[in-house]
């Protein structure tokens, strides 16, 4: 049942504009990405140039999820969310990932409507 939700609510998130294009490396092929699901695990990602502007994006789509699980009678648990920002830097020839020094803060409503 889940599976049928979160694709649902993943087609939302798509036509609200909360997609990632992605090229592939081998075919050329642009993928179109907003996060994936399995069984009662949902993970949400987003790609900007900015660090703003993830957290920006980010927020504007966690809200969306929310709003739309809580259309189906659900609620996120904020105990159970959290979120990771990375970015990527290029040292020495390679690219590697590095968690910014930064704290940005992502809020959800609860079941009361307030920010959390």
């Amino acid at each position: 049942m889940w599976s049928i939700l979160s694709s649902c609510i993943f087609e939302i998130l798509r036509q609200h504009g909360h997609c990632n294009s992605i090229k592939s490396s081998i075919r050329h092929l642009i993928l179109e990405l907003s996060g994936f699901a399995y069984v009662d695990d949902t993970d949400l990602l987003q790609i900007n140039d900015t660090v703003e502007e993830v957290v920006r994006h980010m927020q504007r789509k966690i809200t969306d999820w929310n709003d739309s699980v809580g259309v189906t009678g659900g609620i996120l648990s904020p105990s159970k969310c959290w979120w990771y920002l990375v970015t990527f830097q290029y040292i020495a020839g390679k690219w590697r990932a590095v968690s910014p020094q930064v704290d940005f803060k992502l809020w959800l409503k609860n079941e009361c409507k307030k920010r959390v």
